[in-house]
């Protein structure tokens, strides 16, 4: 009897002890962030001073940025010039910064604190500027244990992710720019975990260099009536010196330190999903005018794209062309032009530099403006003006918008029957330049936003991919400068094989009679749908030229408090075309250089904070993790897997699939027992078997089970050589 009672009282307080938390009992910060523009092109063009911008911020605020304690900061600054002054195009500078900290979780049993800071400069074009972004944070959290009979032995675990990066383009490196990042982070009594691991200093070389660490935990021993601290110190220096005279047409730099450490008392903690997942393939189009599209106006051979189609990445294309994988013939029931294959030389291409008027053009030609592929038809839910937010829900197709892959427009506004507007015969719009070089890789861009406030900030911006990284058929890279092979990315989505829902946008300087501000769902056998109507369910005006888009889930901000995410649309504007008549705006009255959502309620709302980018959004897909460049090599993509048939054997408890190989390839066969699971290779899904097989080739394979799961699901996933 003496046992039970004594077991019975560690019970009683082990439940007592269940209920124990931590409260904030002291935050204080320091931030500071600084930036300066100076366009010091020769007077009396030059301001005399530089354009100059800073912040000071000394606590947290209670209840900031929608968290228990928060405070975030930004500046920006621009120092245009004049190009009758400053060269043949226009000079300017700008720099932005950004700082931010949050407490969530006070008053309970796990708490996270966020924090991060960034810098960006760029500048153009061919005369002397300078441009320096500097950010300092610095936080000290007191954290009591409580609510429960104190000197009862807790664990505390924590687990902390942070990423720091650095790097830019640059000219001559004997009198160049630098960037420079410093971080500490101090978890109580297991001291600083970040080992210097995130401390970069560039040379004036323009060399790039980041680290991302995730799911980094321990643990400790303490008390409740304890008190921990948790301490951090972080700094960056972007700065930008006067670029060559005559060098190349942009000169940018990003820094930035981010992270976030959650602490549980008792508790394992959940793992952050790591940013291992596979990073599939893109697809992608391209705009009129481009070099290897059917209407270069200087033909050499190469043209094999038809920019009413979409393609699969790192596909070599024949002489004359192809079609792609997405066929506007799909949607139509026959081929506008231009078409592929064709030539060469081409003869159905657009009048690119024709000086025809754009009435005469537009209806007659077709060219895709934005692409996203689904595993469902929106059309099933219940969206428009008074209609909620789309609810979250599983999908392998969807991800959250913390890491964008955008590309600029490489081409004028003006139509492209000018003689100086499209991306072979001009410049980008609105910083002159010319995309997608060897150095720069810049053709597709990476972007890694933090998306818990917005509008969403965008902390680090990457280069991911040269045209020809993106595709063999746009070699040559228009080197060094040269816009005679620029191509111009038009469209862009991240692919597996479980999205094949399609849906399309298109552009107003070739629509083929549909309308440029919406979203159109493919039908296939020469039909489709309006899915999206850019003035019942985004709230644009009209002649509003809807750009790029992707489907992503970002926080409700029709609800006071946070939960969980909901589906939105992403998207851009085109910039206002001057060859269309008044009162016709294409842009209507937005910044062609933001991303904007909607929750296809009728409303939009800038996404991004302003002056997050330079450039027209000429593309944007989403995806599951950041792709620095190196960091997930491109692969070539595979097409599904044909007839994949799961027969399941319940009396002998034999599962045996059967499917055919589209080519050759190695065939990875997944499997798991999750309802819920998303796509593979999600963590949720095992491996089984690998298998080599040629095209063609059938396989029937096998499983024993004993006794079957409630659940069972197979994939095949072919990875090509």
């Amino acid at each position: 009897m003496r046992l039970r009672l004594l077991l019975l009282f560690s019970l009683c307080l082990l439940t007592d002890a269940s209920a124990q938390d931590f409260q904030v009992t002291g935050a204080t910060l320091q931030m500071n962030g600084y930036v300066a523009a100076d366009n010091s092109c020769f007077p009396p063009c030059a301001l005399p001073t530089p354009t100059e911008d800073s912040y000071t911020t000394n606590t947290y605020v209670p209840a900031g940025l929608g968290y228990d304690f928060g405070v975030s900061r930004s500046r920006a600054v621009t120092e245009p010039g004049d190009p009758f002054c400053c060269g043949t195009q226009d000079t300017w500078a700008k720099s932005r910064c950004f700082g931010m900290s949050a407490i969530d979780g006070d008053n309970t049993d796990f708490i996270t604190i966020y924090y991060g800071i960034s810098g960006y400069n760029i500048a153009g074009n061919d005369n002397t500027f300078a441009c320096r972004a500097t950010d300092t944070l610095t936080f000290n959290i007191v954290l009591d244990i409580t609510n429960g009979p104190n000197g009862f032995p807790v664990i505390v675990n924590y687990s902390w992710d942070h990423f720091a990066g650095i790097g830019g383009a640059h000219d001559d490196p004997s009198m160049e720019d630098f960037c420079t990042t410093q971080a500490q982070l101090t978890v109580d009594s297991d001291g600083e975990v970040l080992q210097n691991r995130f401390d970069f200093d560039s040379p004036p070389i323009g060399v790039w260099g980041f680290n991302r660490k995730q799911n980094q935990s321990g643990s400790f021993n303490r008390f409740i009536g304890d008190q921990l601290v948790i301490s951090g110190s972080f700094m960056l220096d972007v700065n930008t010196i006067s670029p060559d005279p005559g060098g190349q047409t942009l000169d940018d730099q990003s820094g930035s330190q981010w992270g976030q450490i959650r602490l549980s008392l008792g508790t394992p903690i959940v793992p952050v999903p790591p940013d291992s997942l596979y990073a599939s393939w893109l697809e992608f189009s391209l705009d009129i005018g481009s070099d290897a599209e059917m209407s270069d106006p200087t033909p050499e051979g190469n043209e094999v794209f038809d920019p009413g189609d979409s393609y699969a990445w790192n596909v070599p294309l024949p002489i004359g062309g192809l079609d792609g994988i997405e066929n506007d013939e799909d949607m139509f029931g026959l081929d506008p032009f231009p078409v592929a294959p064709d030539g060469p030389p081409p003869a159905t291409g657009a009048p690119v530099g024709s000086g025809l008027n754009i009435a005469d053009v537009a209806p007659f030609w077709f060219d895709l403006d934005g692409i996203d592929h689904l595993d469902f038809d929106l059309l099933s839910f219940g969206y428009g003006p008074g209609d909620p937010p789309i609810g979250y829900f599983i999908s392998p197709c969807i991800f959250s918008a913390n890491n964008l892959y955008i590309s600029y427009d490489d081409d004028e506004a003006p139509l492209y029957t000018f003689a100086t507007t499209a991306p072979v015969t001009g410049s980008s719009e609105l910083v002159h330049s010319i995309y997608g070089t060897t150095a720069r890789q810049d053709e597709v861009i990476g972007l890694s936003v933090f998306t818990n406030l917005i509008p969403a900030h965008v902390y680090f911006e990457y280069p991911y991919l040269a045209e020809d990284m993106l595709s063999p058929a746009l070699f040559p890279n228009p080197d060094p400068f040269d816009n005679t092979f620029d191509d111009d990315t038009d469209a862009l989505d991240i692919r597996d094989g479980a999205c094949a829902v399609y849906y399309f946008s298109v552009d107003h300087e070739a629509h083929f009679g549909l309308n440029p501000g919406s979203v159109f769902k493919d039908l296939g056998g020469g039909n489709y749908i309006e899915a999206i109507n850019a003035q019942t369910h985004l709230g644009l005006p009209l002649d509003t030229d809807v750009d790029a888009f992707e489907f992503a889930w970002i926080p409700d901000l029709t609800i006071l408090i946070p939960g969980p995410p909901v589906l939105a649309l992403l998207f851009s504007v085109d910039d206002d075309d001057p060859a269309t008549p008044l009162p016709m705006d294409e842009s209507g009255g937005l910044d062609p250089a933001m991303i904007y959502a909607s929750y296809l309620d009728g409303t939009h709302f800038a996404f991004l904070e302003a002056n997050s980018l330079v450039e027209d959004v000429d593309a944007v897909t989403a995806w599951g993790t950041p792709l620095f460049a190196g960091y997930v090599n491109p692969v070539t993509p595979c097409d599904p897997v044909n007839d994949l048939v799961i027969a399941v054997d319940t009396q002998s408890e034999i599962v045996t699939l059967t499917f055919s190989a589209p080519q050759d390839g190695m065939y990875t066969i997944y499997q798991t027992t999750n309802p819920n699971a998303a796509a593979p290779p999600d963590l949720a899904w095992i491996s089984l078997v690998d298998i080599p097989l040629v095209a063609g080739e059938v396989t029937n394979y096998s499983i024993s089970y004993g006794p079957l799961p409630p659940y069972l699901n197979y994939n095949v996933i072919a990875t090509c050589p």
